[in-house]
């Protein structure tokens, strides 16, 4: 003890402080209310977790036939296949697309060259056709940078076997000719049967090309009733195996949440359409990619991604599933000064819904998609009014197609053309289709 009384402690003995007085100490405090504050904000602003809106392992459930793939025969057609501008004189012209009201006899000499080249790719194409099943791949092995080649190769094919039916019909050869309309709408529904987005818009490209031909061939005064009610019987048939609105949906669906465990793609296509960036990311070579995956890793983007993508499938899917006449309208959602407006989602009634969507609204899941990264370069546009307003497209034409081959039937067995659509019931139709409508089917426009 100091001889004055001290307590200090000896010299090299640092006294005991309060730890909550140390700078370390104070720090560390620090961090951990910042994290905590960033946990409870995080668990606030983070979307809803409804899980997969539809049965996936179902969804993938697919069986096509060893030996009976159309696209085995599609793909040696797209081989063989000689494209139009080998053909072309006239680089201004397109020869590949069919003109309305043009006989073959008046078609250009490249047009009559191009079809007459492509004998065995038709005869592939022609085969695929007969098929009973497509399956290009399964959507859970395809990535959003899949090409297609054999697809777009498909419009060009069907192009060609619509030109061998028109030179079919120049003959008098209408039988002939029948058949091939008959395979461009096989192929269309095959190519629809296990197809993504982009598949089934295909599929619908070559459903028009055919239905407008079918259309021109059926009021041929020369076309008998026996092989009208045989293209109207086989159209039917046909036209029965159109796939659910929601299948190409799911498809999409299932490839996109592959995407948000692997997003290399998606922040590649997400860095490139942003615009008007801050002056700041400028000033460093890669400074703002190297922000966005930052933003990525820290905001658990991942995973927020996947539940918007959760909610904004499921209300498609619902709205998807309906009828034209009685699909919800679109809900409105504020947009805000500059920015791109999130992709539409629809106004679901009450019968509508699905349980998973209860208590969740349009403008409140459009708030959670403005929070992320991922979701904003998935699901980035517009595109499913553009789908299903082209459904409800081909619907429209198909159901005039099936009213107009039943008129014509009526004609060639009474002599004159029905009054109304309702007298062609029963008698050639058990009832007027529920998509019929006497506008131009490719007028209607989208919601």
């Amino acid at each position: 003890m100091d001889p004055r009384g001290s307590t200090t402690q000896p010299l090299g003995i640092v006294a005991p402080r309060r730890w909550y007085r140390t700078k370390r100490a104070r720090a560390a405090f620090g961090v951990l209310i910042a994290v905590a504050a960033y946990l409870i904000a995080f668990e606030w602003s983070m979307p809803p977790d409804i899980d997969d809106p539809f049965d996936v392992p179902a969804a993938l459930r697919i069986d096509v036939n060893v030996g009976d793939n159309a696209y085995d025969d599609f793909g040696v057609a797209s081989r063989l296949l000689q494209p139009v501008s080998n053909f072309q004189t006239d680089s201004r012209r397109n020869p590949d697309e069919p003109k309305p009201g043009v006989t073959w006899s008046q078609q250009p000499a490249e047009v009559r060259a191009w079809v007459e080249a492509n004998a065995e790719a038709l005869a592939a194409f022609r085969a695929g056709s007969q098929r009973n099943a497509a399956l290009f791949k399964p959507p859970d092995e395809m990535r959003i940078n899949t090409l297609l080649p054999v697809d777009q190769d498909l419009r060009a094919l069907a192009r060609l076997a619509v030109w061998e039916g028109a030179r079919r019909e120049s003959q008098g050869d209408f039988e002939t000719a029948w058949g091939w309309y008959r395979a461009v709408l096989r192929a269309s529904r095959l190519e629809a049967q296990h197809g993504v987005v982009i598949q089934r818009l295909v599929s619908i490209a070559l459903d028009k090309m055919a239905a407008d031909a079918v259309a021109r061939w059926s009021s041929n005064p020369q076309v008998n009733a026996a092989l009208l009610r045989r293209a109207l019987a086989e159209i039917q048939e046909i036209d029965a195996t159109t796939p659910p609105n929601v299948r190409s949906l799911q498809y999409d669906y299932i490839i996109l949440n592959k995407e948000l465990r692997d997003p290399g793609p998606l922040l590649t296509e997400y860095i490139s359409n942003q615009k008007n960036l801050p002056w700041v990311f400028y000033l460093a070579a890669g400074l703002y990619p190297k922000w966005v995956k930052l933003q990525v890793a820290v905001g658990f983007d991942a995973e927020r991604s996947k539940r918007v993508l959760r909610l904004y499938c499921a209300n498609w899917l619902a709205a998807a599933k309906l009828p034209k006449s009685r699909r919800p309208p679109l809900a409105t959602i504020a947009r805000r000064d500059g920015e791109v407006p999130p992709p539409p989602l629809f106004e679901l009634d009450a019968a509508s819904t699905p349980d998973r969507l209860r208590g969740i609204s349009p403008p409140r899941i459009a708030g959670y998609y403005r929070g992320t990264i991922l979701a904003q370069a998935a699901i980035s546009s517009s595109w499913i009014v553009h789908y299903l307003a082209t459904i409800d497209r081909e619907r429209a034409r198909h159901a005039r197609l099936v009213v107009t081959l039943a008129s014509e039937i009526f004609r060639r067995e009474r002599g004159r053309a029905p009054t109304a659509p309702d007298e062609l019931v029963p008698t050639y139709l058990p009832r007027i289709p529920d998509d019929y409508t006497t506008d131009d089917p490719d007028a209607i426009k989208k919601p």
